[in-house]
């Protein structure tokens, strides 16, 4: 490589000079390896949307007419909306989705049950308000069974949100729905318990699945005797004949001789002795 040497004096020791070329080569490689540090990062574009394949126009006046392509339906619970009205309904889908599968003996796997538990324990520590929970129930399924995730990690503290949360339990909904508000009545306090005697009577009598039932069960025993054994009563009405010993064992056992007397006297053909 070309160089020259600079005329030396008293000085130090004479030093080596690049020529022009040379330098200016040098000069550019110092400045390409360090402008990634002395130049400020450029932010990354965004990300173009792939385009997106349209159907051949249809003739006119024909568009109007047509509808758009919709997802296909879930299995028994309706679709969840494009855009939730808040972050912790998205997260219910997830619960929603995470029980149906138990519900329905499919697995969702280790990793979405533990994520949905952790979910619900955030609804418990950081439930929706009273407001929302009310508009929801007001709804239709899909907002019911929203309602229902965040009523069942914690029992809404509003005595008139519970009240329309047991007012709203369907025996048509499906099976998921049904046992979230199971899983709420078993977590009331007897005090809270007896102040919705009337409606938890309602909701359950007609319950044809006897899983929701034993559910809800430890909630509904701390009825008094005379709402529980009605509730019985129309069970064993409805029941499957395999089901009537089972629940009159279980009236027998919770409602006392008064009441299992009545209950007898709805079921010709079965008795059972009082405790």
């Amino acid at each position: 490589m070309a160089s020259r040497t600079l005329p030396s004096g008293g000085g130090p020791p004479p030093r080596r000079v690049l020529t022009t070329p040379a330098a200016a080569a040098a000069v550019l490689l110092a400045a390409l390896l360090l402008a990634p540090v002395l130049l400020p990062r450029p932010e990354a574009p965004e990300r173009a949307a792939p385009p997106v394949e349209r159907a051949p126009s249809a003739p006119s006046g024909a568009a109007e007419g047509a509808s758009a392509t919709t997802e296909a339906p879930r299995a028994a619970l309706p679709a969840p909306s494009p855009a939730p009205a808040s972050g912790w309904e998205e997260d219910a889908w997830y619960v929603l989705d995470a029980l149906e599968a138990l519900a329905t003996g499919r697995r969702a796997g280790a990793f979405a049950e533990a994520r949905a538990e952790a979910i619900r324990g955030d609804l418990a520590l950081f439930p929706p308000g009273a407001a929302e929970l009310r508009a929801l129930l007001r709804g239709g399924l899909r907002e019911r069974a929203l309602a229902l995730v965040a009523a069942a990690a914690r029992p809404p503290d509003d005595e008139d949100v519970l009240e329309l949360a047991l007012r709203a339990f369907d025996p048509a909904d499906p099976l998921v729905v049904r046992l979230l508000g199971a899983e709420l009545v078993a977590a009331l306090p007897p005090e809270r318990v007896a102040l919705h005697d009337d409606a938890l009577v309602r909701a359950f009598e007609a319950e044809p699945d006897p899983l929701v039932l034993a559910t809800a069960l430890p909630g509904l025993e701390r009825l008094d005797a005379v709402p529980l054994a009605r509730i019985f009563r129309t069970q064993l009405v409805h029941a499957a004949p395999e089901m009537q010993p089972v629940l009159l064992r279980l009236a027998a056992s919770r409602v006392g001789a008064e009441a299992l007397e009545q209950l007898e006297a709805a079921t010709p053909g079965l008795a059972l002795e009082a405790p």
